[in-house]
């Protein structure tokens, strides 16, 4: 790409002028010595008025020609509104006739994109809440850092901010709408950042790339704290994710537009679907933890009805209630001889099962 510094164009722009000058000059000197060619006036008026045309011709054509193109963009010359390929440095430059200038960011020049905010269901058919704002539930806007550096392809997309923004927001989509769980999103939304970042991954490589393992091991974590219980990412969302990692910034390139860098505090569950989602998580851990006991108990009283013939809505009630639970028998007759003795040895014996482990 030919680059054009002030320099350089100030000085084509001096020399143009001069020759301007010196054929104007000449030009309008011969016609009027020609047709004044009587009583000497043609060698009085001919160089005067030759000189004076000349003068304003070559003044008129290097003034009337100056561009100024401001610091941290750059101009794309321009011939008859087609680019030509060239780039001016910014500074104040002069432009020949038919030719034009149109100033464009450089690489230098920061700007800072606000992304659309969107509810995109993940495959619970949860939403996630992507740069979403409500008034209960305020938050910052999710943000893109851009630099235009190719300038010459910035100026050929009809709205380049729209069309990234747009991009952006259907990978958004692509990516979350891939989580098992919404209430994940917090698991994973550096995840996102990330994989945007990239460059486009080889098709070969993307079943042995880091990001892939990362990926397949991602799980949902309990809100409780506990274990995880399931991943994020089914086989087949890893292999589609993949499959687009750095189509983004590749899309991107197209319109002319790098260095891009990803800012997304704003991702995540409805709150109260998150709540929604902690209880039912909570209630399951109960459930669970319930089912064990009960399982545990109903194992011990079968094992004092079998081996001491106890009656087996005694021995439930004995091994519940030195568990912590309450258990009711109606409607039964509990007949046992010696019930003082047998409760004794019973509670002795249930007592001793329980201590020892």
């Amino acid at each position: 790409m030919n680059k054009i510094s002030p320099i350089r164009s100030q000085v084509v722009g001096l020399l143009v002028s001069i020759i301007t000058f010196l054929l104007v000059t000449s030009t309008i000197w011969g016609f009027i010595a020609y047709a004044l060619d009587f009583w000497y006036l043609g060698d009085i008026l001919g160089p005067l008025f030759g000189i004076i045309c000349g003068g304003l011709s070559g003044f008129e054509m290097y003034t009337i020609r100056q561009k100024e193109v401001p610091l941290n963009w750059v101009g794309i010359s321009l011939w008859l509104g087609k680019p030509t390929g060239t780039i001016y440095e910014n500074g104040i430059h002069w432009v020949f006739p038919f030719f034009d200038i149109r100033n464009c960011p450089g690489p230098e020049k920061k700007f800072i994109l606000e992304m659309p905010g969107e509810k995109i269901n993940a495959q619970d058919g949860i939403a996630i809440f992507f740069g979403v704002d409500e008034p209960e539930h305020p938050g910052k806007h999710n943000r893109l850092q851009y630099s235009v550096v190719d300038p010459i392809r910035y100026i050929t997309v009809d709205d380049p901010e729209d069309s990234l923004r747009e991009e952006f927001i259907e990978k958004a989509r692509l990516f979350f709408g891939q989580i098992t769980k919404a209430i994940g999103v917090k698991n994973v939304k550096l995840l996102f950042d990330e994989w945007i970042d990239y460059e486009m991954i080889p098709e070969l490589e993307q079943a042995t790339h880091p990001f892939n393992t990362r990926l397949a091991n991602s799980e949902f974590i309990p809100t409780s704290g506990g274990p995880a219980d399931c991943h994020l990412f089914t086989a087949d969302a890893v292999e589609t994710i993949m499959k687009f990692a750095g189509a983004f910034k590749e899309t991107a390139s197209t319109w002319g537009i790098g260095g891009i860098t990803v800012f997304t505090p704003n991702v995540r569950v409805n709150p109260e679907a998150e709540a929604a989602a902690a209880q039912k998580q909570a209630a399951t851990e109960q459930m669970d933890s319930l089912k064990t006991k009960a399982d545990r108990i109903r194992q011990l009283a079968g094992e004092m009805a079998k081996k001491n013939k106890v009656n087996p809505d005694l021995a439930a009630t004995l091994v519940a209630g030195l568990s912590g639970q309450t258990v009711t028998v109606e409607n039964k007759t509990i007949n046992v001889s010696g019930f003082p003795e047998v409760l004794k040895g019973l509670g002795e014996m249930a007592i001793n099962k329980f201590t020892k482990p």
